[in-house]
């Protein structure tokens, strides 16, 4: 299946640290004007909506730590849609002079896809935009120079046709990885990723199913990862969550899709209340391991049914240690 420009919108994010306190005089040409600018975004050609109270102030808003940092988020039917309004209007003429209300390095932009009808969260927003200021630009999250071809992380179930066939490909590869079949530990049940207990995420780019994975509760470290959950923690007071079943087709990989896959998997533990991630991979897997490394997970030791698989390389995370203040 082709998409076409209808299918999907483009969602943005545009952050910056003011030099002043809304009311303050020194940047009362910013403050002054900003209703009547979004009010001319509003009527531009492609708008969709944007991020606002009742009462149409976007800058009240604050969803980072510091008061400063306010926020502009956005949707629109194209990027071009989105360009012309930014560059083209008198718009261009107040983000010319962004430096005499803005700190210097702390202006930030990030575009990606969303389906067309769906409205962006705030959660989403911050994550794209730490996407892209950790990885560089990719078909999660953007700038305005080469848009990529649209590319979204679906939740599914583990009865989709495509998630079964992503995960039989996965089983292939790993089967001819690795000559012990001990050494593979495919087992994942649709009650493993039921409301409220897990997740199984798709990729699609173009409408292509072409990366998957999936998140799932469990009880201990120590033995009991079935997913079957008695109690809210392991008994240190963490609520604890395995990824599993992460594969991007080889002809997509190099687009950074698979990190893509793992930042929804994180906000789908955040929705879960999970503190602690954890995940096993291969030693023949290097490519695997570094993408681990570079979202922030570190090796620990191996548990349950990896205990004793001589392969199997294990890591963790701790969600509650994630940054949550923008870069600059």
């Amino acid at each position: 299946m082709t998409a076409t420009p209808g299918d999907y919108h483009i969602a943005q994010l545009n952050i910056a640290t003011l030099l002043a306190p809304v009311d303050d005089p020194s940047i009362a040409d910013f403050t002054d004007n900003l209703e009547r600018i979004n009010a001319l975004g509003d009527g531009s050609p492609g708008f969709v909506w944007r991020l606002q109270t009742d009462d149409g102030d976007a800058t009240a808003l604050r969803p980072y730590p510091d008061p400063m940092v306010i926020v502009n988020m956005t949707v629109w039917t194209s990027v071009a849609a989105l360009k012309e309004f930014a560059y083209r209007t008198e718009h261009a003429e107040f983000l010319a002079r962004r430096r005499e209300w803005f700190a210097a390095g702390s202006t930030g932009v990030a575009l990606w896809w969303i389906r067309a009808g769906d409205v962006p969260t705030v959660d989403d927003a911050k994550r794209r935009l730490d996407f892209l200021q950790r990885h560089g630009p990719s078909p999660y999250a953007f700038r305005f120079a080469r848009p990529p071809a649209p590319f979204v992380v679906e939740r599914t179930s583990l009865e989709d046709p495509d998630a079964l066939d992503l995960i039989a490909r996965l089983n292939d590869e790993l089967t001819g990885r690795y000559d012990d079949p001990s050494d593979n530990h495919f087992r994942l049940e649709p009650d493993d990723v039921s409301p409220g207990i897990g997740a199984v995420v798709v990729g699609r780019l173009a409408d292509r199913a072409v990366a998957c994975g999936a998140i799932r509760r469990i009880r201990d470290l120590d033995g009991d990862i079935d997913g079957d959950i008695d109690s809210d923690s392991d008994g240190t007071g963490r609520r604890i969550a395995e990824i599993k079943r992460m594969y991007v087709v080889p002809d997509a990989r190099g687009n950074k899709l698979g990190a893509a896959v793992l930042d929804r998997l994180e906000h789908e533990a955040t929705e879960l209340g999970i503190d602690q991630i954890v995940l096993e991979t291969g030693s023949r897997q290097p490519e695997a391991i570094q993408m681990y490394e570079r979202a922030g997970f570190t090796a620990r030791e191996r548990w349950g049914e990896y205990a004793h698989a001589p392969h199997s390389r294990c890591f963790e995370k701790r969600l509650d240690a994630t940054a949550t203040a923008p870069d600059g």
